[in-house]
């Protein structure tokens, strides 16, 4: 081993740690949050004419088909996450046809919106 490349082995290590730790004086890239999916007030509407005949207009349920609540101190929805809520309502919702929206028919940007309405209810939108 030569004389002196412990030495530089090691001013490189720390060397090398330094600018990793400093980041060549370089910021960070901002980081850009997307806006959750869905809209709110679409989502209102579209609950008003599809959602409440089975939940009520006030998403406290037991209207039609045993309807769960869907906001409040008893709601059905209180631990869903937005994205498996969204998929729950498209591929569930609404359970038989009302005023012409068909079981399972709902697209996936009214599922965002109904979901994004539902978490607002509840304080999480």
């Amino acid at each position: 081993m030569r004389r002196g490349s412990w030495r530089r082995r090691l001013w490189l290590a720390f060397g090398g740690l330094a600018v990793s730790l400093t980041g060549c004086g370089t910021r960070p890239a901002a980081v850009t949050r997307r806006p959750p999916p869905g809209n709110i007030a679409a989502g209102r509407a579209l609950y008003e004419r599809a959602c409440s005949y089975c939940h009520g207009v006030d998403g406290q349920g037991g209207v039609r088909l045993d309807a769960p609540a869907l906001w409040g101190p008893n709601s059905a929805i209180a631990t869903m996450q937005r994205r498996d809520l969204a998929d729950f309502i498209r591929m569930n919702m609404p359970l038989q046809a009302v005023h012409g929206i068909q079981p399972g028919s709902l697209s996936r940007t009214q599922a965002d919106n109904l979901a994004a309405f539902l978490l607002h209810q509840n304080h999480r939108g």
